[in-house]
């Protein structure tokens, strides 16, 4: 049924496959990526040469149709946004060969508009909701850094590399694998019912506010650490690995004893892989006790967390050169 759904759709102008996609039709979206990546995959091995190189600028682009189709004005104009979009990726992808890889020049290439979070450019539209689903089905170390990357806060390769506690090369890799995997499996995913998902988030952004809130707000909550497993690894931001949830519980005490309190900000949710992002609040008498941010990347099984990956924000340079 689904391969007679393709073959029919790939008469369909490009129009009429734009409009599709825009109304949360993965396999129309899936039949344009089909259609023009011989072309795409052609410019870009001449702008870069390299094979590796040229397939990560189109999924690249891939992922920005994902973003960025409902600003697409003119429909039929899509093969041409597509190349300008890859072309714009290449050369970005050439500037960065050229330099000499250092910290400034890589926030800067991290801010560039075509790596917007993934988020801010699909919530509310009929396309987010099998995204989701496509992530999901990707192995986890491969998902998690696709959440960190397209969807939280922490975006560049280093951070994401300091969280996983993984060399950066990985990341690249990881982050190469994911988006080659999610242009591949939006067509298995059309018609995927979303229901699942989205529960999935809530359940999990409800569970994770309610619970530390109540942590902090008592000192302890027997549901939020009964939700990990006895012997949790804890990979402390790389520079060590504990065993048992009674140091998560230790940590916890001890920030509340020093008056310390920290706030969810954001909570995602893909299969067995969570990622809570949170902010701290120092106290008045001690205001640079706790850096700025934090971000734990949780590893469900079997109904509990059994691995957990902490990552403390470094304080922004400007915070340093004001002591």
């Amino acid at each position: 049924m689904a391969h007679a759904r393709f073959l029919s759709t790939q008469a369909l102008a490009d129009a009429e496959l734009v409009q599709a996609a825009r109304r949360g039709d993965a396999t129309s979206l899936g039949v344009l990526f089909y259609r023009y990546r011989p072309r795409l995959l052609g410019l870009a091995m001449s702008l870069l040469g390299y094979q590796a190189a040229a397939e990560d600028a189109v999924h690249d682009t891939y992922v920005t149709a994902l973003t960025h189709l409902d600003d697409l004005q003119d429909a039929a104009a899509v093969g041409g946004w597509l190349h300008a979009t890859l072309r714009n990726r290449c050369l970005m992808e050439r500037r960065r060969a050229m330099r000499r890889p250092t910290a400034n020049a890589t926030a800067s290439l991290e801010a560039i508009p075509d790596e917007r979070r993934v988020e801010d450019s699909i919530e509310g539209t009929q396309l987010r909701e099998w995204v989701w689903n496509a992530i999901g089905q990707l192995p986890e170390g491969t998902r998690a850094a696709m959440l960190l990357r397209y969807f939280g806060s922490f975006g560049s390769y280093e951070e994401i590399a300091g969280i996983l506690a993984i060399p950066v090369g990985t990341v690249r890799s990881r982050l190469f694998d994911g988006k080659a995997r999610l242009a591949e499996l939006l067509l298995a995913a059309a018609g995927v019912a979303a229901d699942d998902q989205r529960s999935l988030e809530e359940e999990r952004r409800a569970f994770f506010f309610e619970s530390m809130q109540e942590t902090f707000k008592h000192r302890r909550c027997d549901a939020y650490f009964e939700a990990h497993a006895p012997d949790l690894e804890i990979n402390w931001s790389g520079k060590r690995t504990t065993y048992g949830r009674e140091h998560l519980q230790r940590q916890i005490e001890r920030d509340f004893d020093d008056g310390v309190v920290m706030s969810p900000q954001r909570v995602l949710a893909s299969g067995n892989v969570s990622v809570l992002e949170g902010q701290f609040r120092n106290p008045v008498h001690d205001p640079e006790h706790c850096p700025p941010a934090l971000a734990l990347v949780m590893f469900h099984d079997g109904g509990q967390i059994t691995r957990m990956n902490l990552y403390l924000s470094p304080r922004p340079p400007e915070d340093r050169d004001r002591d």
